[in-house]
């Protein structure tokens, strides 16, 4: 009878052993399966955040100009507005000095 029990128990021994490497062997598969997976994604994620750098580095560059264009512009329009001041002050001057000729010439006639 123990003779019988050890063929048994090696039988199950054996059966349960293959078993189990069937099941280490799908186990180490998924194991890959999702390593490749986490590498693929985390490749995806490089690419995306590189990505995501250059847009706002472009971003940055499109402000800095944009913000030099605005700047010129403020420059010009200062610029043009010192002129139409200085205009307006040679305006003011020729007629300070027309009324002193207009009052001059008034006074001339009235003698």
């Amino acid at each position: 009878l123990c003779e019988s029990h050890k063929s048994r128990y090696e039988q199950l021994s054996a059966k349960y052993k293959y078993e189990l490497d069937h099941q280490q062997n799908k186990f180490n598969q998924e194991i890959d399966s999702l390593k490749s997976q986490l590498i693929t994604k985390s490749n995806q994620l490089l690419a995306n955040e590189k990505e995501i750098a250059k847009l706002k580095e472009a971003a940055i560059e499109r402000n800095q100009s944009h913000d030099q264009k605005i700047k010129n512009m403020k420059q010009r329009l200062s610029h043009r507005l010192s002129t139409i001041e200085q205009l307006e002050k040679q305006v003011t001057e020729r007629d300070l000095e027309i009324t002193v000729l207009l009052d001059a010439a008034d006074h001339e006639c009235n003698i």
